[in-house]
């Protein structure tokens, strides 16, 4: 996770990490977690990180369902995100990316590095 900051979400599957997340905190309810990027957290951080992937996976999605692409859903996702994340680090550099990347990876079009098995 990153504490109170915005993902690079260029390889992320973010539905993945969204689960990934929920079950660390269902598993380790109390315990310190380091992040990424940030300060270190507790479960209620890492909760709230994966709340920021579930609002730009929602607000995006919805974007799409009416109608918008490119260039208008990154203003109506950035809208609508900016009151409860634009405090947050790397906003302003991640928020674009973090949307045009999320629409390439819920039309299934995201580039993601395959893991050799």
């Amino acid at each position: 996770f990153w504490n109170a900051t915005l993902p690079n979400t260029t390889d992320a599957d973010t539905a993945a990490w969204v689960t990934t997340d929920e079950k660390l905190t269902a598993e380790h309810p109390t315990a310190t977690f380091v992040p990424g990027h940030g300060e270190i957290g507790k479960a209620a951080d890492v909760t709230a990180f994966r709340g920021y992937l579930e609002a730009l996976r929602s607000a995006v999605a919805s974007a799409r369902q009416s109608g918008l692409s490119g260039e208008a859903v990154v203003s109506e996702v950035r809208g609508r995100l900016a009151p409860r994340f634009a405090h947050w680090g790397f906003y302003d550099h991640f928020i674009t990316p973090n949307i045009t990347q999320m629409q390439s990876e819920l039309a299934g079009t995201k580039r993601r590095p395959t893991p050799v098995k």
